[in-house]
């Protein structure tokens, strides 16, 4: 170990003078240092010198003195020069000599952070360190500090703002726009509170460069130029309107102010209607106005962001707690232990009978975003409009290009979010047509299809054989999918389904026991599973029969016990799609391996698919959400 000694003071003019940047050493008698072989965990006493010895080994890294500390002394860097290794060298024999300093030239920021009075070396060593090399330890993820998530309130007096809420800055708009330290913020969310968002005004410019940062703010300029453009608030009425018939209901007058503070309300009975508003409209501060038509119902008739200037001094108190509330319920429980680099949104329908993923895995997918940094918070349909707060959405929500999940992709994809599922991809994988031609086209193998339309309709049967599957081509989970066994099923079940698509797919049938589903993440095969056909059933989901017996048992193994040829046929057909999460149905019939459907929503359900990795299947995916959000960050920066 080093001497705890002081350093003396460093003659930074005579060095100056003398064109140096080493200083002198100390006048006193000289005695020269002794190499000795470094031994892990070795400890002498004071002044004792071990023999050298020609097994000895060089120092572990590990177990080696930590860099030197450093202070800044007029415009210069001192640092106290280190030992060679394995040296002792003359404080630590006893002979009283001060250590050896280096200056270099302090020109960079770094050296003006560092403290005047270094701690020792032998303070600075753990004691591990100290007695020996320091046993390994598992290495968890650390958030790096200069992506953590701030939340800023920006304002154009900061004095102004009635509350302390913890965790949340607050500062006026000149420092916002001026201070270098605010462009240096990584994914800071800025409430924007100015008292005007007019084009060219200081609220404005917040929104505006806010942006230009990579911060996320609200309002963003977007949603301010949509607060003047009525026909997205005629879209929000006639979207919300059995909501604002509801909630407006009990009101005599032919007009009515709805004032929005943080998603809330001072009467709590329009608690519902003012966050679907806020969360189409994100802004901190908003007023609705509606008024009765001809017919007497209620329509929105303008959305307005307000200024701190336009909120009623009885009403600051409210605003304060509604903003404690908002940044509390959105930081949630696990944000109290850490601060994260980036937040994901998980999409689910919290009444969702069939869904993706069970609630036991949607929270385990959150402890393990923890783990990477990631800040990851459920969200429901009535989040639409809070989805460019996010730098990410794992859509955990069945899939459908007609419902509110693809435009929760869509809508992400524009605001710079790594999506899965994203839009692409539920296009494609939701459509069976689309599919049978993609795979077809390619050479993946797949059972006998033909597109069947109402000219082909009649010879159906002739090419495919009895019974054959008819499949509507937006079906999933076994809806839209039929087995017909003749001619007179064939032409009834047509009829339905022609109704509703101008094309139908139609399959050979190939009766199996089970089906192979593979699931492939990142162009990479991630888990493999057998799902049994339901109980008397030839799907694995019965619909008309009861629980239990509604779904069909499941079997999940390591990928290197699938067959091979299955794997390389899912992997090849899921990258025809995309380079997402999908899970791949593979019928295996007379040695061959038929791929069915590339699904973009795979279930991922803790006890099934996670019963070979564990949490490490969570991992992965949340791993590929960090890598693709830094690569989409490294992109701005």
């Amino acid at each position: 170990m080093r001497s705890s000694t002081p350093p003396g003071p460093v003659d930074v003019p005579a060095v100056e003078q003398a064109g140096r940047l080493t200083p002198k050493r100390p006048r006193g008698k000289a005695a020269h240092s002794k190499k000795v072989p470094a031994r892990p965990g070795n400890r002498l006493a004071h002044n004792q010198i071990p023999p050298r010895t020609e097994s000895a080994v060089p120092a572990s890294p590990t177990s080696g003195p930590k860099p030197a500390p450093e202070i800044k002394v007029l415009g210069f860097r001192a640092r106290r020069k280190p030992p060679v290794p394995g040296e002792i060298t003359d404080a630590q024999n006893g002979e009283g000599k001060e250590p050896e300093w280096i200056l270099t030239a302090a020109t960079d920021r770094s050296s003006e952070l560092v403290g005047s009075n270094p701690r020792s070396d032998s303070a600075q060593l753990s004691a591990p360190e100290a007695n020996g090399p320091a046993r390994s330890q598992p290495r968890r993820h650390q958030p790096s500090q200069d992506r953590r998530t701030s939340i800023l309130i920006v304002t154009n007096n900061a004095e102004d703002w009635p509350a302390k809420i913890e965790g949340v800055e607050v500062v006026d708009d000149e420092a916002y726009l001026t201070d270098p330290k605010y462009c240096e913020l990584r994914g800071a969310k800025v409430f924007n509170l100015c008292r005007s968002y007019r084009y060219q005004s200081a609220g404005y410019y917040v929104s505006l460069l806010a942006e230009a940062r990579g911060h996320k703010p609200l309002p963003s300029v977007a949603t301010v130029r949509d607060f003047k453009t009525q026909s997205v608030v005629r879209m929000v009425s006639d979207e919300f309107d059995e909501l604002i018939q509801r909630g407006l209901a009990p009101i005599k007058s032919p007009t009515f102010r709805l004032s929005i503070y943080f998603g809330q309300n001072l009467a709590a009975k329009y608690k519902r209607l003012a966050l679907a508003l806020f969360n189409q409209f994100q802004s901190p501060l908003l007023r609705a106005e509606f008024s009765r038509d001809a017919k007497g119902r209620w329509q929105l008739r303008k959305v307005d962001s307000i200024s701190g200037n336009e909120v009623p001094k009885s009403h600051w108190g409210f605003v304060a707690q509604a903003a404690i509330e908002h940044f509390v319920s959105r930081r949630g429980a696990t944000r109290k232990k850490f601060q994260p680099r980036y937040d994901l949104a998980i999409l689910h329908r919290p009444d969702d009978p069939t869904p993706p993923s069970n609630p036991k895995a949607l929270q385990k997918f959150i402890r393990a975003a923890e783990s990477m940094g990631l800040a990851a918070e459920l969200i429901t349909k009535d989040d639409f409009g809070r989805i460019a707060q996010f730098d990410g959405l794992f859509i955990r929500d069945t899939t459908f290009i007609s419902n509110y999940t693809y435009r929760f992709a869509r809508k992400a994809e524009v605001e710079g979010l790594v999506v899965v599922d994203d839009p692409s991809s539920i296009l494609r994988c939701t459509n069976k047509v689309y599919l049978a031609e993609l795979l077809a086209r390619h050479h993946v193998l797949i059972p006998q299809t033909v597109v069947a339309h109402a000219g082909n309709a009649s010879r159906l049967g002739e090419r495919l054989g009895f019974p054959l599957v008819l499949k509507k081509p937006d079906s999933a989970f076994s809806h839209g999918v039929v087995k017909v066994g003749n001619a007179d099923e064939l032409a009834a079940s047509l009829e339905t389904f022609l109704r509703q698509s101008d094309l139908v797919v139609a399959q050979e049938f190939l009766p199996t026991t089970f089906d192979w589903r593979i699931g492939v993440l990142d162009r990479q095969p991630i888990f493999a599973c057998k799902y049994y056909m339901a109980a008397g059933h030839w799907q694995i989901i019965n619909h008309a029969a009861e629980q239990p017996r509604r779904f069909g048992r499941s079997e999940t193994m390591p990928i290197d016990w699938a067959p091979r040829k299955a794997v390389q046929a899912a992997v090849k057909a899921a990258n025809l799609i995309g380079d997402g999460l999908y899970g791949v149905d593979i019928k295996e019939s007379e040695g061959k391996f038929y791929v069915m459907e590339v699904n973009d929503n795979p279930n991922l359900e803790a006890g099934v698919e996670d019963q070979v990795l564990k949490d490490e299947l969570y991992r992965r995916i949340m791993g590929f959400f960090l890598r693709r959000i830094e690569r989409q960050k490294s992109r701005h920066f």
